[in-house]
């Protein structure tokens, strides 16, 4: 992949929680990397930028408009929990990849020290074509977030659940 195979990307301010985490907003054009036969290093990158930096999550999803993602939604600068809807390619850290690992039903798994990366099939697909492909609902609903729909967009109101130790909202 080159830089022309970016629309834009972009890296949010850091945000506190217990330990302070950022999210990091790439996007590119399916056609464009079809084209340039670019798309298998897609899953790649993604693996290696989630090890680099010491992503607990991270994911590709493939959408009509890159205003439309499914970037799961925090809650009074929290961590909220995955996102809705299913992603085609997601890496979990090790923390993570244990609470995931043993309800994920299909897809491919591959292991790393640091955690592991999950894809629901070996060419990009839709949540809503793999949420027909599943014989399970995923994600279970006590790994999402609560989350409200206003006029400014959708907003994180309460943390999942079940979230990594690490990321956990301290009891008031």
């Amino acid at each position: 992949m080159t830089s022309k195979d970016f629309l834009s990307a972009s890296i949010s301010p850091w945000t506190a929680i217990g330990g302070d985490y950022q999210t990091i907003s790439i996007d590119f054009e399916l056609d464009h990397l079809v084209e340039s036969d670019a798309l298998g290093a897609v899953e790649g990158f993604l693996v290696d930028v989630a090890r680099r930096v010491g992503s607990f999550f991270a994911f590709a999803e493939l959408n009509d408009t890159r205003f439309a993602t499914a970037r799961p939604r925090g809650f009074d600068g929290a961590w909220g929990g995955l996102p809705v809807d299913p992603q085609w390619a997601t890496w979990y850290d090790a923390e993570y990849s244990a609470l995931v690992r043993p309800r994920l039903r299909g897809g491919e798994i591959q292991e790393f020290p640091e955690g592991l990366m999950h894809r629901w099939s070996t060419t990009p697909a839709r949540a809503d074509t793999i949420r027909r492909g599943l014989s399970t609902t995923w994600p279970p609903p006590d790994l999402v977030g609560s989350v409200h729909t206003t006029p400014g967009g959708p907003r994180g109101i309460a943390q999942a659940k079940v979230v990594p130790e690490s990321l956990r909202v301290p009891s008031s």
